[in-house]
């Protein structure tokens, strides 16, 4: 495919020099290397491979973030999350990374017990959905109880590593 896009490129570029002004012609030249470069940045992004590094990587962030939820571990969660990330919880309900950790440090959510069932990871540009099914043991807002709930996170290389970002 690069070599036809390529071949198609340089084609373009002779029969316009063919045509027109030297002026005109170095524009076309130009706006067919252009074209070329495009073409090639995007073969690049497709070729990009999700690694069993990867997977393996953004499941330990995870499971290092349930295990700071459990042990109410705030410095941990606290330099995992992007002060940008948003808690999405089952009922709907969004919090800002401020107002969840500090549900959790005050006793409003206490996290007991995470059971993974499976992973799964899709990429989507430079993010990964990592969804988790997974059964959670925890008292919420008074409520104690084990709930099947999606774990979906978004992941995202940040300086070389990756983050949890949503």
């Amino acid at each position: 495919m690069k070599t036809k896009l390529g071949m198609m490129t340089f084609l373009v570029a002779l029969l316009l020099m063919g045509c027109g002004s030297q002026k005109e012609q170095t524009g076309q030249i130009e706006k067919a290397q252009q074209i070329r470069t495009e073409h090639s940045q995007s073969d690049k992004k497709e070729e990009t491979v999700l690694t069993q590094a990867d997977k393996d990587s953004m499941i330990a962030i995870f499971e290092q973030m349930r295990q700071a939820m459990i042990d109410k571990d705030m410095t941990t969660l606290d330099a995992i999350l992007p002060d940008d990330y948003v808690a999405v919880h089952i009922t709907g309900r969004t919090q800002t990374k401020e107002e969840w950790l500090a549900d959790i440090e005050n006793g409003e959510m206490n996290y007991y017990d995470f059971l993974d069932t499976a992973y799964t990871f899709s990429q989507e540009g430079d993010r990964v959905l990592m969804q988790v099914k997974q059964r959670i043991h925890a008292k919420i807002y008074g409520s104690e109880g084990t709930w099947s709930v999606p774990g979906d996170r978004y992941f995202q290389k940040r300086d070389g590593k990756w983050q949890i970002i949503g």
